[in-house]
């Protein structure tokens, strides 16, 4: 099944196929669907890369895009959809042997992003550093960022301000490889800390761990 008919005949706002064993690429139509408002693709063999034209429209909500083979960069024209709830890229790198999974930075745009609950980018080729104005999506409950290339330190602004080693009120769940030696990425409130293949529980929150994974 491909998907470059869908655009003759979507119009609703809700588009949920996944795990349907879609192959191809996403067309670039899909994007240009201006009352589209919830994207799942998750869990099909799809390949390439995330049109520049998903979310331009700014009325996109919902993301999700996991378990996949996709290739390149968060395409910048997300950035327009300023309400967006959930986005989940992860996953992208099933066979963890670098022949797929999104790559280049975490952009700076998602600080811009006040009602995102759910961040999750793990299982990729991200680089860089975490942008500190990540922290600045004030509304983030799960946000995980583990298995990539990242590096340096996960924002602060994360962590409860009187107790740097907790998260700050309402968050649950905040991954990243910020476990082993040499440490890849500092941490020092995330719920849990992953070195390769490993699992810490670094943090326990109300009798519970963070899941690392998610859906």
């Amino acid at each position: 099944m491909y998907l470059n008919f869908l655009h003759t005949y979507i119009h609703t706002g809700d588009f949920q196929a996944f795990g349907n064993n879609i192959q191809g690429e996403i067309p670039t139509a899909l994007g240009e669907l201006e009352n589209l408002k919830v994207i799942n693709l998750a869990e099909n063999n799809l390949v390439g890369t995330i049109p520049s034209s998903i979310g331009q429209s700014g009325n996109l909500l919902s993301l999700v895009l996991r378990n996949n083979r996709l290739t390149g960069s968060i395409p910048p024209g997300l950035a327009s959809s300023t309400d967006i709830l959930h986005i989940n890229l992860s996953e992208n790198d099933p066979d963890k042997d670098a022949t797929s999974g999104i790559d280049g930075q975490i952009p700076d745009f998602f600080g811009s992003f006040t009602k995102l609950k759910w961040l999750k980018l793990h299982g990729n080729r991200l680089q860089g550093e975490i942008p500190a104005s990540l922290s600045d999506a004030t509304s983030l409950v799960h946000v995980t960022l583990h298995d990539n290339f990242l590096r340096g330190e996960v924002p602060t602004g994360f962590c409860d301000a009187t107790d740097l080693t907790n998260t700050r009120s309402g968050m649950k769940n905040l991954t990243a490889d910020c476990d082993g030696e040499p440490r890849i990425v500092e941490c020092s409130c995330c719920t849990v800390c992953i070195s390769g293949s490993s699992i810490s529980v670094s943090i326990v929150r109300n009798g519970e761990s963070g899941g690392a994974s998610g859906g």
